[in-house]
This record gives C-alpha cells, structure tokens and sequence, in this order.
C-alpha cells in the first residue's frame, strides 16, 4: 500500500509549479484576506470568477468555482473552493470540514471536466485565518482525493526545509518541463 503525500513546493501558491491550483474560499463574497489576496493581487482573474458565480444562486459549501487565466500563459487555471461560510479574525473555525471533503472529493471530476494535468497546487487550506486544524484537514484531502492526483503544497521556504511537520513528508522536487508538465528533478 503507499502512502499518501504532499510534494512540497517552498515558495507562493501563485507560483507554484502546478497549472491549476486550489484554494479556500467564503460564501459570503468576499475575497481578499488571506490566500485570496495573495491570489486577487497576482491573478485577478480568479476573484472576478468568484465574485461572477454570485450574481446567480449562491454557491454552496463544497462547490469549486473555476477560473480561467484569459491566456494559457497568464498564470493557472484557479479553482475557488467554498470551504467557510463566514469568514473573521475572532479565534474561532471558520472552515468547514464537511466542505473541504466535499470539494476534494469532487477535485478528480473538475480535472477530468477541463482535460487538465492532475497536479494540483494548494495551501495549508482552511488552517491559516479560517482557524482550522491542518492535520485534521490534510488528512480529510489525503483521504479523499483521487490517488492519481499529485498536491504540491505551497509552504514558506523554511517550513519547506524542515522535516518537522510529521503531515510534510519531503518528496523530490517539481519543476515544468519545456512541455509543462511536471517532473521529478533528480
């Protein structure tokens, strides 16, 4: 049996080897703490999506709103995951767990919809302002992610360096190849 595991990438979600990444999201739309305003500043095409999808019903907990870079070499395909339904800086879970499993268990699906890589690039998702447990949420993704998916987890550089995290299990490098996939470097 293996063992499923992050492939770490020391450095920005936005600027993670991967061509689609995936994010933590509210549902009361707002985008702009966080993660999503690292990912509103260096991809605004993805808050224009998110903000977009709320002009019908809103999404619900769970969902994955897809935004598209306006041209393939405008940065990654951005899934906006509905993981909270509030969001605040009180020290309090924010995050759903339930929504976070339903998200990724539904990730293998949206890959195969958009014809796309299944390599994924992600944050610490839910366990930053959302106020979630990581170790609690990782294993929920490692749980219930398509086994054929590859997460490539944006850490700070020094948490990258780092063999502490017992849920980081350090794996070889990724880079884009001319083709832009991904490889092991070796």
């Amino acid at each position: 049996m293996t063992t499923r595991t992050f492939f770490p990438h020391a450095g920005s979600l936005t600027r993670s080897p991967a061509d689609i990444i995936i994010h933590g999201c509210n549902r009361q739309n707002s985008f702009g703490s966080g993660v999503a305003g690292a990912i509103s500043d260096d991809l605004p095409y993805a808050k224009r999506a998110y903000h977009k999808a709320f002009e019908g019903d809103r999404p619900a907990l769970g969902d994955i709103i897809i935004a598209r870079p306006p041209t393939p070499d405008a940065g990654p395909i951005v899934l906006n995951a509905i993981t909270q339904e509030f969001y605040g800086r009180r020290a309090r879970r924010y995050v759903s767990y339930e929504a976070i499993e339903r998200a990724f268990s539904r990730l293998g699906d949206v890959l195969d919809a958009l014809g796309a890589q299944r390599v994924v690039g992600l944050p610490k998702i839910g366990a930053g302002l959302s106020g979630g447990d990581w170790d609690t949420i990782s294993e929920i993704i490692l749980r219930v992610t398509a086994p054929d998916i590859r997460l490539v987890l944006s850490v700070p550089p020094m948490a990258a360096a780092s063999p502490r995290s017992p849920r980081l299990t350090l794996s070889p490098k990724l880079t884009r190849s001319p083709r832009l996939t991904l490889t092991p470097r070796g």
